[in-house]
């Protein structure tokens, strides 16, 4: 029959009581786990649908490219040339169409260079935080062995990476990667911090682009910046710290026959030996497996540049085959242009000539009516009067006889005077003397 002694006792009542705190804590912690699980999975929730939002607009963008693209080979392939009613405004849709398409390209390369990073960094950060506890985990000790186990001291991974945390504390009271701003117009910040080395020039040239954004917000979110690169410089300078330490922890252990592993089995000389012979051909068959598979993985990423620089000439020469029938179609139809224009320019001036002739000779024959006119208007202006038959004798000219009276007349008085004594003068007959109203005239 087992006795228990009172030292016994105490050492159950002590387990017990450590038993039953531990369960406590595991339950006062569990409101805790059920919201960060909570939080990873509304997290995760997020993630998927901002992926779905991300993919449905860069299937949008693809299809509206696509569509666009399609007509003009349409147009292209099938001779429809006389549908194009403005070469130069076809040329400015096909270089839109080409710049949509460098631009999609860039943005894809440079989102998925950006989830490469974020996954190299969180899968670091994982590392980090979790394989020490899982090589910790995965040991298995021999409890029932007399050797005395010296106790670690267990570093926390808050304490070991403080740059690591100190950098997820800084995103996360950001309100992320952009600090609160949106994607594009941090990209636009990025090119314009990139392009002006001052921060006023910067925040000068970045609020005439940006209006909305006041230059003080600029400024600010320029010295954020800053803060955020010193954080993410000093971040991987610790996990590459952290990675090289890592890499000759496993070194030494690999290589180490006292190591930790071994120190805590009780065990033969002889064996250990071999178990550290069978240790190092499991590490080299390892090594060698993954020299192979990286060498795969090269020549398979070799394959794939290869295929890729293929269907990119493949591409190109389509390209420029396609642009080639759009030149000739262009020519031919430049060249239509020219000899409708030409035909159109000959017919006018046709038509121009034959109205000039008509104009001419219908203003040379009124030129002919009117010099007919003029010549028939001067030939009766000089035609000569008939001499008129004379009624009495010839009589000579004399001016001075126009006051003097005529033969008659002075027959005619004298025969009228021959019984009067004296001379009469002619101004004092009643017929030629001047009236009493003309007297006083003058």
């Amino acid at each position: 029959m087992n006795i228990f002694n009172h030292t016994d006792l105490n050492k159950l009542y002590h387990k017990e009581d450590s038993l039953e705190k531990s369960i406590s804590n595991v339950i006062k912690r569990f409101p805790e786990s059920e919201q960060h699980f909570s939080n990873n999975i509304s997290f995760y929730k997020n993630s998927c649908e901002n992926r779905s939002k991300e993919l449905e607009a860069m299937h949008c963008k693809i299809r509206s490219i696509m569509y666009l693209l399609k007509l003009k080979t349409d147009l292209l392939r099938n001779k429809r040339l006389e549908e194009i009613t403005d070469f130069n405004e076809f040329k400015q849709e096909m270089i839109g169409i080409q710049d949509n398409i460098t631009s999609l390209k860039e943005t894809s390369k440079r989102e998925l260079q950006n989830i490469r990073k974020a996954s190299e960094d969180l899968n670091d950060e994982l590392k980090i935080y979790y394989n020490e506890k899982l090589d910790e985990w995965n040991q298995s000790y021999n409890v029932t062995t007399n050797l005395n186990i010296y106790s670690k001291v267990k570093t926390k991974t808050q304490q070991s990476c403080k740059e690591v945390k100190t950098f997820l504390d800084f995103v996360y009271q950001s309100g992320g990667c952009e600090n609160g701003w949106s994607k594009e117009d941090h990209l636009i910040f990025l090119k314009y911090r990139a392009r002006y080395k001052n921060i006023n020039d910067t925040a000068i040239h970045l609020h005439e682009q940006l209006p909305d954004i006041s230059v003080e917000q600029i400024k600010a979110h320029y010295e954020w910046h800053n803060k955020y690169l010193e954080l993410e410089s000093q971040k991987k300078k610790a996990i590459q710290i952290w990675k090289d330490k890592k890499n000759l922890q496993k070194f030494k252990n690999n290589f180490n026959p006292n190591s930790n592993s071994v120190k805590l089995s009780v065990t033969n000389p002889l064996s250990n030996n071999e178990k550290i012979r069978e240790k190092l051909q499991h590490w080299k068959n390892e090594r060698d497996q993954k020299l192979i598979e990286e060498k795969q993985q090269e020549r398979q990423r070799l394959l794939e540049q290869i295929e890729k620089e293929r269907a990119e000439r493949q591409k190109q020469l389509e390209t420029k085959q396609l642009v080639g029938e759009w030149k000739e179609s262009k020519m031919a139809f430049e060249q239509y242009q020219r000899k409708t224009k030409q035909l159109e320019e000959d017919n006018e001036r046709k038509r121009r000539a034959m109205l000039a002739n008509r104009l001419i000779k219908k203003f040379q024959s009124l030129d002919e009516l009117h010099i007919l006119k003029m010549r028939q208007v001067h030939q009766k202006a000089n035609k000569q009067l008939a001499p008129r038959a004379q009624s009495g004798p010839i009589v000579r000219r004399d001016p001075r006889r126009v006051m003097q009276p005529t033969i008659q007349w002075v027959h005619k008085v004298k025969s009228l005077n021959e019984g009067s004594t004296g001379l009469v003068p002619i101004i004092a007959s009643s017929k030629l003397a001047i009236p009493d109203w003309r007297k006083n005239l003058f």
